[in-house]
């Protein structure tokens, strides 16, 4: 039984280390690097950013700081108190009334939680004319299963693929037609184009995978 007791520690002590991992280095270094590539892309653009999600939001941002800023636009459903413009509401219904190609847009890990993923990824294409940067939970860890109120696990999405791809939580009532969705985002494929430096093998289904790892290629 000891070694029972052993094992089940060693691999707890494990999967907790590779948690913390994630949320603490992979997950931060990631948002770092997409927003600076909107930001980056708002700036050649002479665009506005739009930042989908509050940069103080969430447990590790409110105790170790932001990964990114306010950009020109700060909406939430629950508001952006640090940012100096902000749209406070549901993604459904604030993003139809934002013109079509008027900014850059970097989403931070929101899309696993809208009720309706469908428009607000189209939304989101119509806004952002392709020019869309989206990070999101790593589908495998825990906390991209078992974070209060997420919806879907995303498995890839703008700008490491043209199209948004995503499972349903098993537990969600969400209606599961498919293993797997696709929302094909036209102006986001139209804009990644070029030479991928690093193809990957889609998932079942699914033919239109990339990876750029995080860059976009133009």
């Amino acid at each position: 039984m000891k070694y029972l007791w052993w094992t089940l520690g060693i691999v707890s002590t494990a999967v907790v280390t590779r948690e913390l991992w994630l949320a603490f280095v992979t997950r931060r270094a990631r948002r770092r690097t997409v927003f600076s590539l909107a930001q980056q892309r708002a700036q050649q653009l002479g665009k506005p950013l739009i930042v989908v999600g509050n940069p103080a939001g969430g447990i590790i941002m409110q105790f170790f700081g932001p990964d990114y800023t306010c950009g020109s636009i700060c909406v939430d459903a629950t508001g952006c108190p640090g940012c100096e413009t902000q749209v406070v509401g549901r993604l459904e219904d604030v993003l139809p009334h934002m013109d079509a190609n008027s900014a850059v847009v970097f989403v931070s890990n929101a899309l696993e939680f809208v009720d309706d993923i469908v428009f607000v990824a189209n939304q989101l294409d119509r806004i952002s004319g392709g020019n869309l940067f989206i990070t999101h939970t790593e589908s495998a860890s825990l906390t991209g299963w078992f974070w209060p109120g997420a919806k879907r696990r995303i498995l890839f999405a703008p700008p490491e693929s043209p199209d948004l791809i995503y499972k349903t939580l098993p537990w969600h009532p969400e209606p599961q037609s498919a293993p797997l969705y696709v929302i094909s985002l036209p102006n986001v494929r139209q804009r990644l184009v070029g030479v991928l430096p690093q193809p990957v093998m889609p998932p079942p289904g699914v033919s239109s995978v990339i990876d750029t790892d995080g860059f976009e290629v133009d």
